[in-house]
């Protein structure tokens, strides 16, 4: 069985006083530096919050929730799809995509025409 060595040394820790003086000052520096990027952080999300507020709060608008999704609709918008209803246009008929021989074109891809080359290599 090897034996290792368990010798402690001490040693007297002096460094050089401007280099203390230094080292408080740059902490120092890096804390006002710090608090400074902070405040405007907090003040950047005080203003996305009240810029949020103000848009929940507008008046005439009315919150429509769909699934787990939220969506803000205006009153303008409101009447102008009950004009579009009333005139007898069926919306969810004219946004159906047309329909696509999968057959055909499997992956909605365009076709490409093949064209033989009649140069030998």
């Amino acid at each position: 069985m090897m034996r290792y060595s368990t010798k402690t040394y001490s040693h007297k820790q002096t460094t050089h006083p401007k280099y203390n003086q230094r080292s408080i000052l740059d902490v120092n520096q890096m804390n006002t530096a710090t608090k400074q990027f902070m405040i405007s952080m907090r003040t950047q999300h005080q203003q996305i919050e009240e810029a949020a507020a103000q848009v929940y709060q507008a008046s005439g608008d009315t919150l429509l929730e769909i699934g787990n999704v939220t969506k803000i609709a205006s009153s303008a918008n409101s009447i102008i799809l009950e004009q579009v209803e009333a005139a007898g246009v069926n919306l969810i008929d004219n946004l159906k995509a047309p329909k696509i021989d999968t057959h055909r074109h499997p992956f909605r891809c365009p076709q490409v025409d093949k064209q033989v080359s009649s140069t030998l290599i």
